[in-house]
């Protein structure tokens, strides 16, 4: 709910203020590691598909800022995608 409550505001403050909002996918800033999505599912990369992947073992996943933005994959559209329904 949070991601969403985000986009929307975000995007509200690019509408109305003429501000561009740009983000990146967070596979970016862990390595293409999983991302703990709810219980033992995680979200997982294949190739250019995010998928869902149950894990029995707790994966311990380290998010780093990058120093500088020039290398990565940015998306202008930075629309969030939405793979379990909200709890």
């Amino acid at each position: 709910m949070a991601i969403k409550l985000t986009y929307l505001m975000l995007k509200t403050i690019e509408i109305t203020r003429g501000i561009l909002c740009i983000g990146c996918s967070a596979f970016e800033l862990n390595g293409d590691k999983p991302i703990k999505a709810i219980g033992n599912l995680y979200f997982i990369k294949e190739k250019e598909t995010i998928i869902t992947k149950k894990y029995e073992q707790s994966i311990d996943t380290t998010f780093v800022l990058p120093k500088s933005i020039d290398n990565l994959k940015l998306d202008k559209e930075s629309t969030p995608l939405y793979l379990l329904p909200a709890v």
